[in-house]
């Protein structure tokens, strides 16, 4: 009996099928309609482009099991249209009537609850809408801006799109453009008063990796100390990782890489305090957060 040479043969994924899904989906989501990797805020069109591949496994209930399709060379687009802010679920469906696949939205219950359930189906994220229909989960989203008109961003400062697949390491940054400013206040609170000088990022699984260095400058008098911290979903207040610097002008670094271990919207936040009473000034313009987000 002849056998096939595994050189010569070939297996078509777009007409094959399958129990158990044989590639994982092999796009990614961008806010840019050509690049995968990019830094870009105010958008309202959100693409899944082909990246690792351009196969892409989808749950077919009518047949009970895994179809495949072709992801565009120009990739699949989704307008958010009248969105409100909040924190969405993009998913991949297809319908039975035409050869293609959809990409839609599914918003969650709240900022920490999806509205449904994210679960494995034969090793592949799904969500699952019941009665065996299962959704491809590709990715999460925040929106922001204000009711029926919001907009979508993923940048240096707010990664707020998180893709499912084929996560790559983006760098995240907060630098207070402010040159220097003083603060004597023995309180903790943000840094230069701005609740700007944090990093936001979505987490879809609740166990990625934000690996972060706060860098920070102050010159204190004798007799005061400036402090300097990071503070985890917290505000003004730092949840751990502060440091101090002790009197004269000193630059002082930390770094902390873990997760936040919950899905939805998190937040770094850099804060500064004074002991002992004097007049500190803080620096600003190349100093503050930076690192990496995996998404």
């Amino acid at each position: 009996m002849p056998i096939d040479n595994p050189i010569t043969s070939t297996l078509d994924l777009l007409r094959s099928s399958s129990p158990i899904p044989i590639t994982k989906p092999q796009g990614r989501l961008s806010l840019s309609p050509t690049a995968v990797i990019s830094n870009i805020t105010n958008a309202q069109i959100v693409y899944y482009l082909p990246y690792e591949g351009s196969i892409i496994p989808l749950w077919d209930r009518e047949l009970d099991r895994w179809v495949y399709r072709q992801i565009p060379d120009a990739g699949v687009p989704h307008n958010i249209g009248n969105a409100n802010p909040g924190l969405f679920d993009l998913y991949a469906g297809i319908d039975s009537s035409v050869t293609d696949f959809f990409i839609t939205t599914q918003g969650w219950s709240s900022a920490t609850a999806r509205f449904r359930p994210l679960i494995r189906k034969d090793g592949i994220w799904v969500l699952d809408f019941g009665g065996d229909d299962y959704r491809l989960y590709l990715g999460t989203i925040q929106t922001t801006g204000s009711t029926g008109s919001a907009r979508m961003q993923d940048d240096l400062n707010q990664r707020l799109l998180f893709n499912g697949w084929n996560q790559l390491a983006r760098r995240v940054q907060r630098f207070d453009p402010t040159a220097s400013w003083q603060y004597s206040g023995a309180s903790w609170r943000n840094q230069n008063n701005s609740a700007a000088n944090r990093i936001t990022i979505v987490d879809g699984f609740g166990t990625t990796m934000l690996d972060l260095t706060l860098s920070s400058r102050a010159n204190a008098p004798t007799g005061t100390i400036a402090e300097f911290g990071m503070g985890w979903d917290a505000s003004p207040t730092p949840s751990e990782g502060y440091n101090a610097g002790f009197p004269g002008d000193l630059t002082l670094s930390t770094r902390i890489a873990r997760g936040f271990g919950s899905p939805g919207s998190h937040f770094v936040q850099i804060c500064e305090r004074v002991s002992g009473g004097g007049n500190v000034t803080f620096y600003g313009s190349y100093l503050g957060l930076q690192g990496l987000y995996y998404c």
